[in-house]
């Protein structure tokens, strides 16, 4: 019989708190002769760090053009300036971070959900298509956690109705489509580089894409619409990257890879060791996609697991492990998206069923293999003792 939980009275399976995920850093020793630099030039933005992560990043993604800024959050509301979008609906999931949703409606566009592949937890390109309508002017995939949001189905569904394709690729940077990087799909595809990503800058946000012309407009867009003569173009934002967050992206970009790598193999264990439990299932990778595996999610079937999501969470809480209900609740069923509600297309079960049951655990780039096992350990004793912990935390 394993060792009883932590919230058994047991041992915690670890001493101190294990982060749900935390930032991969290059040594400061790499971080200080460029630091100095910066320093001394006095620049701090719109200087040489800045237009060097643009081209690296380009080279790493593959395409022509991207453009730097100070969050994802402004690159999704800068966006449909940039396009000149300025009204009619825009096709989003419901499970994604808010985010997604904060730049249409920034811009006065409605939302339209639709929802999930209740396995691979993207967009299901077949509910996209069927929502389609007059008032359709663009698709917002989401590659959640990491998982390629179906690129090359989407790409065809937006030129045969004419549409704009966004991706919201927060999660996105390392993953792969069919051997091309994620980043040259559709119009644009928008990165996160805070702390929590696969790679990091502090803070700060790229935006990838081949319209040279697009580039020029988010460019002016960052620096509050202005195009370099003061002849603002549209109402942009302040929204430059400083050279800081330019140099750590660089060098964080530099670690992808390798990091990519080592989370693949992190997440062979996780699926290894727990999918050999009852009530458990993960989140398929779409067909001929490779995951940052930004997150890793587990699907929790109460019945045949012994207890719930919630009651696990609570248990893995008690072993020191930290644990997210990403994404619950639903981005519709939040209080600052009831004003802006467009209807939705049909059902969105599986989003509420995954919201409802998803809990994800610990991953990040320079997690220990030991560490996964241990997490897995502690998730074996709850199994074998759900039971008692129904009794002991149960609501």
């Amino acid at each position: 019989m394993p060792e009883r939980p932590a919230a058994l009275g047991g041992a915690p399976a670890f001493d101190s708190t294990v982060p749900l995920n935390q930032p991969t850093l290059p040594p400061m020793s790499e971080l200080t002769p460029d630091l100095e630099k910066i320093l001394t030039s006095k620049m701090l933005t719109h200087a040489g760090y800045g237009r060097r992560l643009e081209e690296m990043a380009s080279k790493f993604m593959g395409v022509k053009e991207t453009v730097a800024l100070s969050s994802c959050t402004s690159g999704l509301m800068l966006i449909w300036k940039a396009l000149g979008i300025d009204e009619g609906e825009v096709i989003v999931p419901s499970f994604t971070f808010p985010a997604t949703g904060l730049g249409p409606v920034w811009n006065n566009l409605k939302l339209k959900y639709v929802d999930i592949n209740p396995r691979t937890l993207v967009l299901d390109p077949d509910a996209v298509e069927k929502a389609i309508g007059p008032k359709t002017v663009a698709i917002m995939p989401v590659h959640v956690y990491g998982n390629p949001a179906y690129p090359d189905r989407m790409e065809e569904i937006a030129r045969k109705h004419r549409v704009k394709l966004v991706f919201d690729s927060a999660h996105g940077l390392g993953a792969t489509y069919k051997g091309r990087p994620i980043g040259g799909f559709g119009d644009a595809e928008i990165f996160s580089l805070s702390p929590t990503k696969l790679v990091v800058g502090g803070e700060g946000g790229l935006i990838a894409t081949n319209d040279s012309e697009l580039a020029r407009r988010l460019r002016a867009g960052r620096d509050y619409g202005n195009p370099g003569n003061y002849d603002f173009l549209f109402i942009g934002l302040n929204a430059r990257m400083p050279e800081f967050n330019a140099l750590l992206t660089m060098r964080s970009l530099e670690m992808a890879p390798k990091n990519v790598e080592h989370r693949q193999r992190l997440a062979s264990i996780y699926h290894a060791r727990l999918g050999e439990l009852p009530g458990l299932t993960f989140q398929e990778i779409v067909p001929g996609g490779v995951s940052s595996w930004i997150v890793f999610g587990v699907i929790v079937d109460p019945k045949a697991f012994g207890v719930d999501r919630d009651i696990l969470a609570k248990a893995l809480d008690a072993e020191h492990i930290t644990t997210r209900k990403y994404y619950h609740p639903l981005m519709h069923k939040q209080k600052a998206f009831a004003p802006h509600r467009a209807d939705y297309n049909g059902s969105l079960a599986s989003s509420e069923f995954v919201s409802d049951n998803v809990l994800c655990l610990p991953m990040y780039s320079h997690m220990t293999v030991d560490a996964v096992e241990k997490v897995c350990q502690a998730v074996e004793r709850i199994h074998v003792h759900s039971q008692e912990l129904r009794r002991a935390l149960g609501a």
